[in-house]
């Protein structure tokens, strides 16, 4: 979960036009040190998420093909003419994500609905 964090920290800050590198230069540290600054979210995060598949385990919460489908419209819309995008949008693996997406979305709604009553 770690070095998730530092792939979607570097996804950002090359979004922004800046070099990864140069933004560990300039911060003062490598990534090791961000993988240790991370840890304890990342150890949050992961205790997160195994919580969500276990309640959707119990509650049978899956997600419905017209949904995935419904997601995946929706990415092709929002990248149509990247190439790049484009061509990850139709891979079995992407279709995999968004399934769980859809199932983690729908428990997080379940969870929130009985919090909030």
């Amino acid at each position: 979960e770690a070095h998730k964090m530092i792939d979607e920290l570097k996804h950002n800050i090359e979004g922004q036009g800046l070099k990864f590198e140069d933004y560990l230069l300039k911060i003062k540290k490598k990534i090791e040190d961000l993988m240790m600054d991370f840890a304890v979210e990342a150890l949050k995060r992961v205790k997160f998420a195994l919580v969500i598949r276990r309640l959707a385990e119990v509650e049978k919460i899956i997600a419905a093909p017209a949904e995935v489908d419904a997601e995946v419209a929706a990415y092709k819309a929002r990248y149509k003419g990247v190439a790049e995008a484009e061509k990850e949008i139709v891979e079995p693996g992407f279709r995999r994500y968004l399934e769980n997406f859809v199932v983690n979305r729908k428990a997080v709604e379940l969870l929130r609905g009985k919090i909030i009553k």
